[in-house]
């Protein structure tokens, strides 16, 4: 998904941006561009422009011993959150981590980094991998869609199509991109240079083709080479250390100047101010520095629900391991044993997408009412009004 020539000996030269350069030239030395123009160089931070909201949302969670991909798997399906993790990360790891009243993103941030990972966002798709790959990947797909942005509007639209992509377990990585090769008219060169594997299935949300395919060949360190010329495209070795161009806000998530604070984050990038847009020049360590300068300012200004529970109930505390059963049977249950009415209208969750007797598992220690309503009901996109002693389940406003 991007561009060869990261190389090593012209790395420095070649990572600038010469406007005066054709495009056929630029092409031709596959450079790898800060781009002086800010309308081809990568929005950022990706993870506040996709979802916001949704990873905004306070969560309340307990993994016990849980292995690392299925621990994302209930996460993913739960909150309606894309995820892909790395080949490189062992999916079998067990995980413990409880996180109580602490936005989306943050728990996929800290159950990244229980299994020595590192998340982020490619579009509305959270990727898993180790912090050096993981921001590798990102930095491939920022370059790749500046090349692209840069190409002539036929092959720009080829390389631009959005579309979903998904495959069952036992794919091959060569498989996944004769697909999209395929689907989009294109051929590689040297598909040898991939590896044989076998992944596990994985559901993509509609992302470019230069993302779709980066998203395969970048787990093997490797990068498609983008042309205007409609021949084979060859795959080559990614070489770090990756620099490349993002721009983010001026004025930070708490209505501030951040400008100052990105210098000390960041303080061997290369960083200009234009208008209400900070461009900053750097490596992957730069710009994750900048990304969890920007998140951390977000959480902390993070609206939190308003409290709905009746003093009687604030100073309670429960603990529950390895609860699991149908939601309904689980709500009767629970309602049951803290003598309050159940209501919940079946009708009313089958028309958000929410099945009563679908199955459920959850944990929680020393947690309030509310954390434990909350571990029940939001994994399946739901939530709760508590009234005197009626508890009313509802759907979670997406």
């Amino acid at each position: 998904m991007i561009v060869g020539g990261w190389a090593g000996r012209s790395e420095r030269r070649l990572f600038e941006w010469h406007p005066a350069l054709s495009l056929p030239v630029f092409l031709i030395f596959l450079l790898t561009v800060s781009c002086a123009n800010h309308a081809h160089a990568q929005s950022a931070p990706m993870g506040f422009s996709q979802s916001r909201d949704k990873l905004l949302q306070r969560v309340s969670v307990q993994f016990v011993r849980q292995p690392f991909r299925e621990a994302f798997r209930r996460v993913s399906e739960g909150y309606g959150i894309p995820i892909l993790i790395d080949r490189r990360v062992d999916p079998d790891q067990l995980v413990d981590l409880t996180v109580k009243d602490l936005p989306l993103a943050e728990l996929l941030r800290q159950l990244a980094a229980a299994g020595q990972a590192d998340i982020v966002w490619v579009g509305s798709l959270g990727y898993i991998g180790s912090s050096d790959k993981a921001w590798q990947m990102l930095g491939i797909c920022d370059i790749s869609g500046q090349i692209v942005r840069r190409l002539p509007p036929g092959s720009r639209k080829v390389w631009e199509a959005q579309r979903a992509f998904s495959w069952p377990d036992f794919s091959t990585p060569r498989e996944l991109l004769m697909q999209l090769a395929q689907d989009a008219a294109i051929s590689f060169d040297n598909l040898d240079t991939v590896p044989h594997d076998l992944w596990a299935g994985a559901k993509l949300p509609p992302l470019p083709l230069y993302c779709r395919i980066a998203l395969v060949t970048g787990q093997f360190d490797l990068a498609p080479v983008i042309t205007p010329e409609q021949r084979p495209v060859e795959l080559r070795p990614v070489e770090p250390p990756l620099r490349w161009e993002r721009v983010y806000p001026a004025m930070g998530p708490q209505g501030g100047g951040i400008l100052s604070a990105i210098k000390k984050v960041a303080s061997d990038a290369k960083i200009r101010e234009s208008r209400d847009q900070i461009f900053v020049f750097g490596t992957t360590e730069d710009h994750r520095a900048v990304e969890r300068l920007f998140w951390e300012k977000t959480i902390s200004v993070a609206p939190r629900p308003p409290k709905s529970l009746p003093p009687a109930w604030e100073n309670r505390r429960f603990t529950v391991r390895q609860g699991s059963g149908r939601l309904a049977s689980v709500l009767a249950q629970l309602a049951n044993g803290l003598g309050l009415q159940l209501k919940l209208d079946p009708q009313e969750l089958a028309k958000a997408g929410v099945q009563p007797d679908r199955q459920l598992s959850f944990s929680v220690e020393n947690a309030t009412l509310d954390e434990l309503l909350r571990a029940v009901l939001e994994p399946v996109g739901c939530t709760y009004r508590l009234q005197g002693d009626i508890l009313e389940i509802i759907p979670q406003e997406r």
